[in-house]
């Protein structure tokens, strides 16, 4: 049985690996486009494991790191 303790910290798990991932360069451009759609999902998309979700679970500002996370890798990464 999962424990609070242990979806928070899969929560954590995901967010900080999704994130490192997306600026490997090693991690397939499929990948990093699935993690682009994760961070670019509505608002309203209600899923338990959503970025917004992870965020929120750790008191961050997700608009805020989403928009620098995004600066980041358009310049990492452009087109």
């Amino acid at each position: 049985m999962w424990t609070d303790e242990d979806l928070v910290r899969l929560h954590g798990h995901l967010l900080e690996k999704s994130l490192r991932d997306l600026f490997d360069a090693r991690v397939s451009a499929a990948t990093r486009r699935d993690i682009l759609a994760w961070l670019r999902a509505p608002q309203e998309w209600p899923g338990a494991f959503s970025y917004r979700r992870c965020c929120a679970l750790f008191g961050l500002d997700s608009d805020d790191i989403r928009e620098r996370v995004l600066a980041r890798h358009r310049h990492c990464f452009p087109d």
